[in-house]
């Protein structure tokens, strides 16, 4: 019970992170999922810490899941493999902010979807959502 608990609120905080902040902070072009440099070390001086520490504290048997979504405005060709990409790609800015490679999986989720009431062809869906699974 203390563990699903625990679990629970990690993930509400995780929640309340994603890549990027908004679109509108150098995020995703459609169709790509190279992260923004000058973007992305400002993203990590605000949420690397909170993440790492996260994890850190979290028992062996989760993991940091790290899952890409798109937007409908996107092409049905590639899409596994560009949300997958974009999810990659946090995962190895992650990488490179010290936190174990063996605590993370980058998960692609290709499917538009409607996130927080937005219209699924809204570009903040070009994003990266985190979640702790167990193993």
């Amino acid at each position: 019970m203390f563990l699903s608990r625990c679990i629970y609120f990690k993930n509400n905080s995780l929640d309340k992170i994603r890549y990027p902040e908004t679109v509108y902070y150098s995020g995703f072009i459609s169709g790509h999922s190279e992260l923004n440099k000058e973007y992305s070390l400002h993203w990590c001086n605000l949420f690397c810490s909170k993440i790492k520490d996260i994890i850190e504290n979290s028992p062996d048997e989760y993991y940091l899941e790290i899952r890409g979504k798109m937007d409908a405005t996107e092409l049905s060709v590639n899409r596994e493999k560009i949300s997958f990409g974009r999810a990659e790609s946090v995962r190895q800015l992650l990488l490179s902010f010290g936190i174990p490679g063996n605590k993370m999986k980058a998960i692609a989720d290709p499917d538009p979807d409607e996130f927080l009431g937005r219209d699924k062809f809204d570009p903040e869906n070009r994003t990266v959502r985190f979640r702790l699974q167990a193993k």
